[in-house]
């Protein structure tokens, strides 16, 4: 359908972005403490070993329609282009906050495989929108620098237990 589907947009947005932001929760066999994923994923972090850090990837229903929101988010603004553009900042907030979430790698490659169709769509919504286009890449490529480091950081130390 490609941008003969703008108009729907307002009715599907806020579901996908309910969707993108929820929250998984989980708890330890044992404990009655539940908590958000990645906190309870903090506490219970395996040691690693001198030389290969441990990484642990959840992977639950939640997490799983937390993905296919976001790269649906994607297709949306791959497909649409400038159409998409009144809901760039929101989807931008809403991506740039999982850009480096620990609990699950898919759902951090579905956030840097959307975060460049955001840039196109700016464009296309507004090609003369010069200072906007850099503002918009400079973010989105300090937070995908910032994860990438906290990524290469996480994999050549080893994780320390107090």
């Amino acid at each position: 359908m490609g941008k003969e589907f703008a108009p729907y947009l307002e009715s599907v947005i806020p579901s996908l972005f309910a969707m993108a932001t929820l929250n998984p929760e989980m708890s330890i066999q044992g404990s009655t403490n539940v908590g958000d994923i990645v906190d309870v994923l903090n506490e219970v972090k395996p040691d690693a070993s001198d030389d290969k850090a441990k990484h642990i990837n959840i992977n639950t229903d939640e997490m799983e329609e937390k993905d296919v929101a976001i790269q649906m988010l994607g297709v949306f603004v791959d497909e649409l282009a400038g159409a998409y553009a009144p809901y760039v900042e929101q989807t931008s907030r809403i991506l740039l906050a999982m850009i480096d979430y620990e609990a699950n790698d898919s759902i951090r490659n579905s956030v840097a495989s959307a975060l460049p169709g955001l840039v196109k769509c700016v464009k296309a919504a507004d090609p003369s929108a010069i200072v906007q286009l850099q503002n918009i890449s400079r973010i989105f490529l300090e937070n995908l620098w910032k994860a990438i480091n906290l990524s290469l950081i996480h994999i050549s130390e080893p994780t320390r237990r107090s």
